[in-house]
């Protein structure tokens, strides 16, 4: 706590064991192949494209996955992430404000972000 309070970040490896990625990644891959679809502007192609279609997508951005897909909601991600938040914030009221889906496609050109903090 007292190195994230000094660096305001900290890194924590293993949060989550490879079972409990996989039941993060299979609501979350629903989107992706098509199965749920957001409606208007919550879906989109972050690489700037206007005409390509969801599967062509090479930056795939699902805004409010959690409202389109409610089962996502409480999953041990958000569980995991707020019992985290809680103790680096040392017992602080936290909720989740905004969820967002976005998914790069591998090698491609337009799909390179330059390092940034959210």
């Amino acid at each position: 706590i007292e190195s994230f309070e000094r660096d305001g970040y900290v890194h924590i490896p293993g949060v989550l064991t490879d079972a409990e990625m996989a039941e993060v990644e299979e609501p979350m891959m629903r989107f992706i192949k098509g199965e749920v679809l957001p409606e208007g502007k919550d879906l989109c192609d972050m690489s700037g494209a206007v005409d390509r279609t969801p599967d062509e997508y090479t930056v795939f951005n699902a805004m409010l996955p959690r409202r389109y897909l409610p089962s996502m909601q409480n999953n041990v991600f958000e569980r995991r992430a707020a019992s985290i938040a809680r103790q680096l914030t040392r017992g602080k009221s936290m909720s989740i404000d905004y969820d967002q889906l976005l998914a790069k496609r591998p090698n491609s050109p337009d799909s390179v972000f330059a390092w940034h903090q959210d």
